[in-house]
C-alpha cells in the first residue's frame, strides 16, 4: 500500500495497493504552497508482518493543459471525449489505476474551486451567498457588500463547468468492482477527494 501527503501528514491519502512487486503509480501533484510530495510504502510479507518504508519526497508538476483539454470536453459534451488520454485510463476499470486518477483529478478541481471562492469573496459577492457549510461547521456571518454582477456570473460559469465534471466522473468509481478490503479503502478515499467540494454536488454525484 502506498500512501502520499502534502504538506500535513494527517492529510495522507491511499495511491495505490498491489500484490506485485513491481507497479506503476500516477502521483497526485503538490497543493498552491508546495509541489513536493511525500510518499510511504507499508510491505506484507507472507508471515503478514507489515514494514514501513519511507520514499524520497518527489516534486510534482500539474499537467494543467490536459485537465483544462478534460474540462472542456465534459463541459461542451464532445463526441470526442472518448479519446481523451484521462478518460481512457479511467475506462480501464483497473482499480489502481482509476483511483490514482480520480485522486489526482479531485485535489485539481477542489483547489480550482477554493481559488474561484476566494476570487469570487473578494470581488464583493458575499461568502453567505455562495457557500455550502459542512455539517458541524458553524453558520456563515452575513455581510453587507455591493453585488459585483460580473464577478457572480464567472463565479458560476466555472461552478457549473466542474460540477459537471464530478458528475461525469463519478460513474468511473461507482462502476468498479470491488475485490479487496484494499480496494474498498481506494475507492472510499476517491469518493471523499470527488465530494469535497460540497458547493459543486448534485444528486446525481451523492
Amino acid at each position: 500500500v502506498i500512501l502520499a501527503w502534502t504538506p500535513d501528514i494527517s492529510q495522507r491519502t491511499i495511491i495505490a495497493f498491489s500484490p506485485e512487486d513491481n507497479f506503476q503509480v500516477r502521483l497526485p501533484a503538490g497543493d498552491n504552497e508546495t509541489s513536493l510530495l511525500n510518499l510511504v510504502v507499508y510491505v506484507r510479507d507472507l508471515a503478514g508482518s507489515v514494514t514501513q518504508v519511507n520514499i524520497s519526497s518527489v516534486n510534482i508538476i500539474t499537467d494543467t493543459a490536459t485537465i483544462n483539454d478534460l474540462i472542456d470536453e465534459i463541459t461542451n459534451l464532445s463526441s470526442t471525449i472518448t479519446n481523451n488520454p484521462i478518460v481512457r485510463l479511467l475506462s480501464s476499470g483497473n482499480q489502481n489505476v482509476v483511483g490514482q486518477i480520480m485522486t489526482a483529478l479531485s485535489q485539481e478541481f477542489n483547489q480550482m474551486n477554493s481559488e474561484n471562492l476566494d476570487k469570487a469573496i473578494s470581488s464583493g459577492i458575499p461568502a453567505a451567498t455562495i457557500l455550502v457549510s459542512s455539517l458541524g461547521s458553524s453558520s456563515l456571518q452575513q455581510v453587507s457588500l455591493p453585488l459585483n454582477e460580473s464577478a457572480l456570473i464567472n463565479y458560476n460559469i466555472q461552478l457549473n463547468s466542474l460540477t459537471n465534471v464530478r458528475d461525469y466522473l463519478v460513474t468511473f468509481i461507482t462502476n468498479l468492482l470491488i475485490t479487496t478490503s484494499n480496494s474498498i479503502i481506494l475507492q472510499s478515499s476517491s469518493l471523499v477527494q470527488l465530494t469535497q467540494s460540497t458547493n459543486q454536488l448534485t444528486r446525481n454525484t451523492l
